[in-house]
């Protein structure tokens, strides 16, 4: 499984897999920062070997540059996240926006994402119902977030 990424929460969360309602598909209509963010997002299933992990998040906005909820993650003693969890956790995530960037002609956010007590920089990218973030390992700028988008895999709004 990929250690960081497919989402930021899976990624702050893999070491559990490794151990062991919103808006609709529309444009949100809140144009804060924060307001994109807004919803029931699904993590699709990413396996490692014979494991897997799925899971949700759901945000309700704070203010104008912060989300904050609940991830919950569900892993899998098979490799294609079917039929009963094998374990659920659900844990605390919220995301700051410190303010906008560019990459690759892409305007995105400059985030803290926190699960539970670990934090880290991110950038992430919304296009209508579809939130993207960096690849594992992406190279970071001098305030320390990371400079590549990972545009291969999404997380979906409900």
């Amino acid at each position: 499984m990929n250690t960081k990424k497919h989402f930021w929460a899976l990624a702050l969360a893999t070491p559990l897999l490794l151990s062991a309602c919103g808006p609709s598909g529309d444009d949100p209509v809140d144009s804060s920062p924060a307001g994109k963010y807004v919803g029931v997002w699904d993590i699709p299933c990413e396996a490692d070997g014979s494991s897997s992990a799925a899971g949700e998040v759901t945000l309700n906005k704070s203010n104008d540059n912060l989300v904050s909820g609940t991830l919950t993650l569900r892993v899998f003693a098979n490799a294609n996240c079917s039929g009963a969890p094998s374990s659920s956790e659900t844990l605390p995530a919220s995301l700051t926006i410190h303010g906008t960037g560019s990459v690759s002609g892409k305007t995105v956010d400059k985030v803290t994402a926190t699960l539970g007590n670990d934090a880290e920089k991110d950038i992430h990218y919304v296009e209508g119902d579809r939130w993207f973030e960096s690849p594992e390992g992406s190279p970071v700028d001098a305030e320390g977030f990371p400079t590549t988008l990972d545009m291969s895999r999404a997380t979906v709004r409900r």
